[in-house]
This record gives structure tokens, sequence and C-alpha cells, in this order.
């Protein structure tokens, strides 16, 4: 799982910690998929957009693409390559939430 924070204009992400362990759970389930033979995996990555502002508050604009995979050669296309970035477990959108 690709972590890719480095679009968050100098901010200090509120949700890295979330992000990290999540992407350390995936890097577990992707290293175990690239073990089988005629499998390859493709990682699937977030990426920080930046933070947005609206009137509600400071919003995380970060995106989850899944995790894909090829079996012999054939490549399996998940139905909707971006997945909601709150799937992500501890997940806050705004900066205020606790």
């Amino acid at each position: 799982m690709r972590i890719m924070l480095d679009g968050n204009n100098g901010n200090n992400c509120w949700n890295n910690s979330a992000f990290t362990q999540f992407g350390k759970v995936a890097d577990g389930i992707e290293a175990k998929l690239s073990q089988v033979e005629q499998v390859d995996v493709y990682a699937g990555q977030i990426a920080c957009n930046g933070c947005g502002e609206s009137d509600t508050g400071v919003f995380c604009a970060a995106e989850l693409t899944q995790t894909t995979v090829a079996i012999m050669g054939r490549q399996l296309t998940p139905s909707q390559p971006e997945v909601p970035i709150t799937m992500v477990p501890g997940f806050r959108l705004y900066a205020h939430e606790v």
C-alpha cells in the first residue's frame, strides 16, 4: 500500500496514524498475495490531496485506491477502483472531530 501524504501543504495530517496503520495491514495482505504463484499484485494507495475548507471546517481530501491482482496475467479489475476513504478505521473527515 502506497501512502502518499506529501500533498498536505506542510500541515500535520490528523489522519496520519490511521493511514499508516491501514497501510501496514494492507502491506501484509499484499505480501501474502504476492507469494502465490502466477499472481501479480498491484499495490493500492492512499493519496493526500491536501486539506480543504468548507463552512463546516477544514476537511481531509485524501483518496483510497484498492489493491488489484492479476492471475495468470489476467487482471481482476475491482468494480470500483476508488473506494471511500471512510473505509480506513480511525479516519476523521474534519480536523475538529475527536
